[in-house]
């Protein structure tokens, strides 16, 4: 009998459907898929300022993408979404216990 716990990370691949082209500041190219969070923990430019036409993003990376990430993505390279051509700079870069490479962007 095949172990249920065998290939159990392709269950989880439709929740990577969005892509996205990262460019790094060095000019290193690539496409990334990943789970597309908005992020609504972003703060204001001033006090006076609470609302804000910036688009803040969170993306859960796949994990045969993490070795390039961490290698290459740094803040301020740009991201471009495939599906809508929205433009992204990335300000953060983290490893997190539970899910692994999370990029963290605001709208240009």
């Amino acid at each position: 009998m095949k172990s249920p716990f065998a290939d159990i990370d392709q269950a989880f691949l439709p929740f990577f459907d969005s892509a996205f082209a990262v460019t790094t500041k060095d000019g290193r190219k690539t496409t990334i898929r990943a789970s597309l969070f908005a992020d609504m923990t972003g703060d204001p430019f001033s006090e006076g300022a609470m609302e804000t036409g910036r688009k803040d993003i969170v993306l859960v990376c796949r994990e045969e993408d993490w070795p390039w990430i961490k290698a290459n993505v740094s803040r301020g390279d740009r991201l471009v979404s495939d599906g809508s051509a929205a433009e992204y700079r990335v300000s953060q870069v983290e490893d997190d216990f539970t899910v692994g490479k999370i990029i963290r962007a605001r709208s240009i």
